[in-house]
C-alpha cells in the first residue's frame, strides 16, 4: 500500500508526467493506477501526459498488455491529448536502438535527478536542483 501512495504522490505532485511501458501486465497497472487513485482521493491530475509503450501484444486478444490508449484515455490514466505512440514491436530489439539514439541527442544535456524527500509535513517535497 505504502508504495501505491508513494508513486501516487509523485504524480501528483509533478507538473508533468509520462510513462513508458516495456510489455504490459503489472507493471503497466501499477504505474496507470496512480491516476485513477488520485482522483479517488480527490485529486484531478488529468491523466499522464506522455505515454509510449514497446509491445507484441495486439489490442484484438483484449489483454491489458495490448490495450490501446484510448482505453487509457477512457480511465483517466492517459490525458486525452496526450503525445502517444504504441509500437508493435519485440522490446529486445526496439530497446537498444532507441537507448542508443536518445544517448547520441541527449548526451550533451546535463540535467539532475529530481530529489525525492519524503520527511516533509506535506508527505513528498521534490526538489529540482540546478
Amino acid at each position: 500500500m505504502k508504495d501505491v501512495d508513494e508513486v501516487t504522490q509523485i504524480v501528483e505532485k509533478s507538473g508533468k508526467t509520462g510513462v513508458v511501458y516495456i510489455g504490459g501486465g503489472v507493471p503497466k497497472n501499477f504505474i496507470q493506477q496512480t491516476e485513477v487513485i488520485a482522483s479517488i482521493l480527490g485529486m484531478q491530475i488529468g491523466g499522464h501526459d506522455y505515454a509510449i509503450q514497446y509491445t507484441t501484444d495486439a489490442p484484438h486478444w483484449g489483454g491489458l498488455s495490448g490495450c490501446t490508449f484510448d482505453e487509457a484515455v477512457s480511465w483517466g490514466k492517459i490525458a486525452s491529448q496526450a503525445k502517444k505512440v504504441q509500437v508493435f514491436v519485440d522490446a529486445t530489439i526496439a530497446l537498444p536502438i532507441v537507448a542508443h539514439a536518445l544517448y547520441e541527442k541527449c548526451r550533451e544535456l546535463k540535467r539532475n535527478a529530481p530529489i525525492f524527500n519524503w520527511d516533509g509535513p506535506e508527505g513528498l517535497d521534490i526538489d529540482y536542483r540546478e
